[in-house]
Formats: structure tokens, sequence, C-alpha cells
């Protein structure tokens, strides 16, 4: 089973995060309703994130970087098979809220 993951590269303005990728996962809740979704990153690994405030704080990333092909082999490494999509459909986000629903029970 795949896990879908959004990429996306911080703009640089951001100290810790400058021009760090981020991969969101917007099928998985972070939090019991879904408000959330599951991140990670390279540096600080799994967080909770809020998708429409990183999306309007990052930029795409770029295929033929070399860094993204990296990322992609970590997120590998950890156990996810990143099947990597360019953004949230409305299908993701109900998913996200009935896997919430799912383990809030």
């Amino acid at each position: 089973m795949s896990d879908i993951v959004i990429l996306r590269r911080w703009q640089g303005a951001h100290g810790l995060y400058n021009r760090d990728l981020i991969a969101l996962f917007p099928e998985q809740p972070a939090d019991e309703y879904g408000r959330t979704v599951t991140s990670y990153m390279h540096v600080g690994q799994h967080s909770a994130a809020d998708y429409v405030h990183v999306i309007s704080q990052t930029k795409p990333v770029l295929w033929w970087d070399r860094e993204v092909m990296d990322f992609l082999n970590e997120l590998r490494n950890i156990g996810y098979e990143p099947d990597v999509r360019k953004h949230r459909t409305p299908v993701m986000r109900a998913a996200c809220r009935r896997e919430a629903e799912r383990i809030r029970g």
C-alpha cells in the first residue's frame, strides 16, 4: 500500500527550516479530528502540520533536484512507500477525516 505524499520546500526565511524539504501526508491525520496532517522533515522528524499554512509558506519541489530524490529515499528507508502528488484533493481531505474518526472510535 502506498502513502500519498506532497513534497514542498520552505521558502527560505524560516530560520531552522531555511529551504528544508517537508513531506505532507494529506490522508494521515495528526490529531483526533483530522484538522492537522502528519508531516515529516529530516530535522525534527514527524510532526503535526496545518496543511493550508504549510502550503502558503512553501514552494513546490523541483523534481530534478538531487536533494528531493535523497529525501524520497529517506522516506522509503523509514517505511513509507511514497506516492507523490502535487496537491491535496477533496477526496484526500475526506480520507483524513474518516481516519481521524476511526481512530477516535
